[in-house]
């Protein structure tokens, strides 16, 4: 199996999310970077709130068409500044989107009690 280049984005950049609230990325064209269908979400969450992620897909760039498949599992869920392996907020999770043109990330305070900043890369390969 060849491995091309590991394309990372910053999708999130100490991203305030409101309690209840929501923030979606910018489209990914995964046409110029998905080879072999490799996902990750560097994710590190500060603040009091739990997020959970999740990806959108569509296969025409309009902002109107990005769902997510019916299909789908949560990338995660109640994650937290207490959340990871070291208990710091910060882990790499790999996820498996179905096969899609375009790509977004939401991420949503699950907690519904206080906010949460936000930080987060995806890498594709």
């Amino acid at each position: 199996m060849a491995y091309d280049d590991v394309y990372i984005r910053r999708l999130f950049n100490a991203e305030s999310v409101s309690a209840s609230g929501s923030s979606t990325c910018s489209a990914i064209d995964l046409g110029n970077y998905a080879k072999n269908g490799y996902f990750s979400l560097h994710l590190q969450v500060t603040g009091a709130g739990t997020v959970k992620a999740e990806y959108l897909l569509s296969n025409i760039n309009d902002s109107d068409m990005f769902k997510e498949p019916s299909t789908a599992v949560d990338i995660t869920s109640t994650f937290g500044a207490t959340s990871g392996p070291d208990s710091d907020g910060i882990d790499l999770i790999t996820f498996e989107p179905e096969v899609a043109r375009w790509m977004k990330i939401k991420i949503t305070e699950d907690g519904g009690a206080a906010a949460a900043v936000v930080t987060a890369y995806i890498a594709i390969n």
